[in-house]
């Protein structure tokens, strides 16, 4: 079910629990990406949309992230690394 993927994601993320709201949109959002037996090995968003979905967006709860920080000179940019 969504709430124990939602569980599971929590507890291995080591998540404070006021995230407990997106990682449960999270969870539905796999979950909409995710093959079935019953949809004859297709997502439910690939029968939504008819193409299979890219995936290559997705990232690791609690990976590292760089944000880009733009300086006045155009040459000299610094990057702040964050957890995702």
């Amino acid at each position: 079910t969504l709430m124990n993927k939602t569980q599971t994601m929590m507890i291995a993320a080591n998540l404070p629990d006021f995230l407990w709201d997106e990682i449960y949109l999270t969870a539905s959002y796999l979950h909409s990406l995710t093959t079935t037996k019953s949809l004859n090995g297709k997502t439910p968003a690939e029968l939504w949309i008819g193409t299979k979905p890219n995936l290559s967006h997705l990232r690791e709860i609690r990976c590292q992230a760089f944000v880009l920080i733009k300086m006045n000179n155009p040459i000299i940019h610094h990057a702040k690394i964050l957890t995702f």
